[in-house]
C-alpha cells in the first residue's frame, strides 16, 4: 500500500490541460506549479514547426518562465550561454523526438540549429 501511495504521489503534481480544437494533441501535461502561457486571444502561446536551419532563438510570450522544447525531423544542437552560436558540432545535442524542459533565464539565451530539424515549443508561466 505504501508503494502505491508513493507512486501516486509522484504522478499527482502534474495537471492535464486540454488544447481547444487540437485533435492531434488532446492533452498537455503542465509541469508542477506551472500553467500554460496564453496569448491575448486565449490560445496557447506555442511555437510549432519552428525552423532551426540557421541559429534560431525563441520568441517568448509575456510571462513565460518555463518551456518544453522538442526536436522533430533531425538532431538539434542548442546552447544556452548567450555567447556561443550552436553548430552541428558545438552545443548540446537533442535527438529526434526528444524533449527538454527549460526555465528562465536560459530561455532568453537559448539558441538552436539543426539542418533538417524543427522545434515544437510549449510555454508555461
Amino acid at each position: 500500500m505504501r508503494r502505491l501511495l508513493f507512486a501516486l504521489a509522484l504522478i499527482a503534481p502534474t495537471a492535464a490541460v486540454a488544447f481547444p480544437g487540437d485533435s492531434t494533441t488532446p492533452l498537455a501535461v503542465a509541469p508542477y506549479g506551472y500553467r500554460l502561457a496564453l496569448k491575448a486571444d486565449g490560445t496557447t502561446a506555442a511555437q510549432h514547426g519552428l525552423s532551426v536551419a540557421s541559429a534560431t532563438s525563441l520568441t517568448l510570450p509575456p510571462g513565460a518562465t518555463y518551456a518544453t522544447i522538442c526536436a522533430r525531423g533531425g538532431i538539434v544542437t542548442y546552447t544556452t550561454d548567450g555567447t556561443t552560436t550552436p553548430t552541428a558540432s558545438v552545443g548540446t545535442p537533442l535527438s529526434v523526438g526528444a524533449c527538454v524542459g527549460m526555465t528562465s533565464p536560459l530561455l532568453t539565451t537559448f539558441s538552436a540549429i539543426g539542418a533538417s530539424a524543427t522545434l515544437d515549443v510549449e510555454y508555461f508561466k
